[in-house]
């Protein structure tokens, strides 16, 4: 993405500025992410505020308002910025590490509610929609090389079973 950005700066020197800023943006933003230890401290990190998430939810439960969301009764625009932050570690597989199996039973709980509300499900993306995404992100010559390995799969099988 970083090379590409920088790409479309030498090509459009009007937007160049903006361009190179957004492809350090995204240079860094790899580095956290290909980097262990840089790694390791944004899930130490995300660690914490989800405590400090749970604390609040958990200080809710004990003041008996089970039916809160995080700040009051009512949805906020906090509570969907949260179920969004929380469904998109779920969509990376970090729930177990973060929240599930006892973790954080208030912010457990919370992400069950979440699905109860029909209209998080629709801001959510689809399984469909995700499917589409990783389609056609896929390289080409990858779809292509699954495809014959399916079909020489399909072939090897229809003759195995024909003798």
């Amino acid at each position: 993405m970083s090379e590409q950005l920088k790409q479309h700066a030498k090509d459009n020197p009007i937007y160049s500025e903006v361009l190179l800023r957004k492809s350090d943006f995204y240079a860094r933003k790899r580095d956290i992410i290909c980097k262990r230890e840089d790694y390791v401290k944004l899930l130490e990190r995300l660690e914490e505020i989800l405590g400090e998430v749970e604390s609040e939810l958990n200080s809710q439960a004990t003041q008996s308002n089970s039916d809160w969301w995080l700040c009051s009764p009512q949805f906020t625009i906090v509570d969907c910025c949260l179920g969004i932050l929380l469904y998109r570690l779920y969509s990376l597989g970090l729930e177990d590490h973060l929240w599930t199996g006892g973790k954080k039973p208030h912010i457990e709980r919370y992400f069950a509610r979440l699905y109860t509300r029909d209209t998080f499900l629709r801001a959510i993306p689809s399984r469909i929609s995700t499917l589409r995404t990783m389609w056609n992100k896929t390289p080409g010559n990858y779809k292509l090389g699954v495809g014959l390995l399916s079909a020489s799969s399909v072939i090897a099988a229809f003759l195995a079973i024909r003798k």
